[in-house]
């Protein structure tokens, strides 16, 4: 792994504006994760469907399966900070927030039980580094 230099600014999570609703369909990032990652149909807070109230979802990091997504943190499988530190830090605000709400790969953004993702900030991005309990990773998507 090669060094990080010493001269780059110091990671700041806010800088990654996320949870956005890039097309505009009232669902924010992290609410079309929770949907496309229910291993069953989910059900809306209102008939506007912009925020999900249940669902069935498996930590695939965790091993445990819950249907509240308020248990539920959404991770980036190369986390902010790892991002950053590998040159993420030149982008302008622009790319940072497509990165931190890409949905075009269904491994970039997670759901995973919460607590894990600010743990994972520390670590690097590798899966095989930060996997605390399941043995395959496994998602409702498609």
């Amino acid at each position: 792994m090669a060094p990080v230099p010493d001269d780059i600014p110091e990671y700041d999570r806010s800088d990654w504006r996320h949870w956005v609703d890039a097309d505009g369909d009232c669902q924010d990032a992290r609410q079309e994760v929770l949907v496309e990652e229910s291993l069953v149909s989910v059900t809306f807070e209102t008939d506007r469907g912009c925020r999900v109230a249940t669902g069935q979802w498996y930590g695939a990091f965790t091993g445990v399966y819950t249907g509240d997504p308020g248990d539920l943190d959404i991770d980036h499988l190369v986390p902010l900070k790892n991002a950053h530190l590998s040159g993420g830090w030149r982008w302008d605000a622009e790319m940072r927030e497509e990165y931190a709400n890409d949905m075009s790969d269904p491994d970039h953004l997670i759901a995973n039980r919460r607590g894990q993702p600010e743990q994972r900030d520390q670590r690097s991005g590798d899966r095989q580094t930060w996997t605390t309990g399941a043995s395959t990773p496994r998602t409702g998507r498609k």
